[in-house]
């Protein structure tokens, strides 16, 4: 379910919250929201949902609402509800009303708001996260390669092929602070995966695993923001600032890339790592999709040249 939970043991809560039971019922506080809209940033649709207008949503939980039933089973102040009717005693998560139904079933939620008890219709949607978890689902291998540097969205799969692979990497990261944190929209987290090495880019063959934080001045909302920026890009030089995780304020890595430079070594560089394209389909902007698709970061920098000079 797409909200966050608070107990509720505390009667002068409970009475604040419109609950004057003597703290003897049932109940705990939604804390806050969860982005859950499950689609994909590249299929057309940008989620852009705010909580302010999901509040305003009379189908959907709002901040300080008190969650009081589940299917017409009352949830305990605790969180927890009965196991079953035949063994009432026995408790255990509230999750367990959700997670026993698929994705689509409607749930009838009661719900106390400011004051007055109301049932909402809840449809029951996949929980997205800022670090898609499932291959293929919600996390895509999504890449573009500048100047050798190799930028890809972070993902669990990504993870995954870092930390838990037979070649074990040392010293890898974790990403544990950002990767659970709840999807907005269609924002992304850029990771620098690695740096082919080249003469274009000497200083920096051992740079990787640094989140990206921002490309000449700017913030990539996703990986095709990035791709974005980089075709529109007409300054001489590439300023890509990074950071690991979690030293974002205080350790700012830059890498700086001659913009001649690396035009020239691209084709060099692909055909090396025996790369078809520098970056992946689904990370060119729809505007630059016209005709063929880009090989080459020259071939797109061409094609979004031409997209200006029509506008």
């Amino acid at each position: 379910v797409d909200a966050y939970t608070q107990t509720l043991e505390s009667n002068a809560l409970r009475k604040r919250l419109g609950l004057d039971d003597g703290g003897i019922g049932g109940g705990v506080r939604v804390s806050g929201l969860w982005f859950s809209t499950p689609q994909l940033p590249f299929e057309g649709v940008e989620p852009t949902q705010s909580i302010e207008s999901r509040e305003a949503d009379l189908a959907t939980f709002c901040r300080d609402d008190v969650l009081m039933t589940i299917d017409g089973i009352e949830v305990g102040q605790d969180g927890t509800v009965p196991l079953s009717s035949t063994r009432p005693d026995e408790r255990i998560s509230k999750s367990h009303l959700f997670t026993r139904h698929g994705v689509g079933h409607i749930l009838d939620i009661g719900v106390l708001r400011d004051g007055k008890p109301i049932v909402l219709k809840h449809k029951l949607t996949p929980l997205r996260y800022l670090c898609p978890v499932h291959d293929q689902f919600d996390a895509h291998p999504s890449y573009v390669v500048c100047g050798g540097c190799v930028f890809t969205p972070l993902s669990w799969p990504w993870i995954s092929a870092h930390k838990y692979s037979d070649g074990w990497e040392a010293n890898f990261p974790s990403f544990n602070s950002v990767s659970s944190l709840p999807a907005k929209g269609s924002k992304q987290i850029i990771v620098l995966s690695g740096v082919l090495a080249d003469e274009v880019n000497v200083g920096y063959h051992s740079k990787k695993w640094l989140i990206l934080k921002s490309f000449n001045g700017k913030t990539p909302t996703n990986i095709r923001d990035l791709v974005r920026s980089i075709a529109t890009c007409k300054e001489t030089y590439l300023e890509f600032r990074l950071h690991a995780v979690n030293q974002e304020d205080f350790n700012e890595q830059l890498i700086c890339l001659e913009m001649e430079g690396v035009k020239k070594a691209e084709e060099r560089i692909l055909e090396q790592h025996m790369i078809a394209s520098f970056c992946s389909e689904d990370a060119i902007p729809p505007e630059f999709k016209n005709g063929d698709k880009s090989k080459t970061m020259v071939e797109l920098l061409k094609k979004a040249a031409a997209v200006e000079n029509q506008t």
